[in-house]
């Protein structure tokens, strides 16, 4: 079922909290104004009604998150900000990830019975790929994890540590 295995280490998650955040427009305009001040390369992904996250790489960064941190409850009038720092992306390929949503299913059970706490989850519904953030120190385990665990096809599969 999974074609291939990639990562990168070394992320931070800023997750805004604020009940009905997907229907205050005016909040999330703040969010992108603290964000946008200091200029950092995030992607950015709704995490559900109440919640929005943002990605980047830690070097990208550059020692601002605390400042980030403190603007954004400062300034936005949020429910709470959380950081996750030194977060890993697992992503996993496979053409069977749209068509048979229990693949999902089966890698985060699979993950979970290895007691990998799975920090971020990543799936568009016509995507082929599932993106984990775990923490940096189950970084290899995840990948091995999901290599020797998960029905893999015939072709060679690549995984990058």
């Amino acid at each position: 079922m999974v074609t291939g295995i990639a990562g990168k280490k070394d992320y931070v998650i800023i997750t805004i909290n604020k009940y009905q955040l997907s229907k205050r427009l005016d909040i999330l305009s703040q969010v992108f104004a603290v964000i946008q001040r200091f200029d950092v390369a995030f992607d950015y992904l709704p995490s559900g009604t109440d919640a929005f996250s943002f990605i980047a790489r830690r070097g990208d960064v550059k020692g601002q998150v605390g400042a980030i941190m403190d603007a954004l409850r400062n300034e936005c009038d949020l429910d709470s900000v959380e950081l996750a720092k030194d977060i890993s992306l697992v992503a996993v390929v496979s053409d069977e990830l749209g068509k048979r949503p229990a693949v999902a299913g089966k890698i985060l059970d699979m993950l979970d019975n290895s007691q990998i706490k799975i920090q971020l989850v990543i799936q568009q519904s016509s995507d082929i790929k599932l993106v984990f953030g775990v923490a940096n120190q189950d970084y290899e385990k995840t990948i091995e994890k999901i290599y020797r665990n998960v029905n893999v096809t015939e072709k060679k599969l690549r995984m990058a540590i």
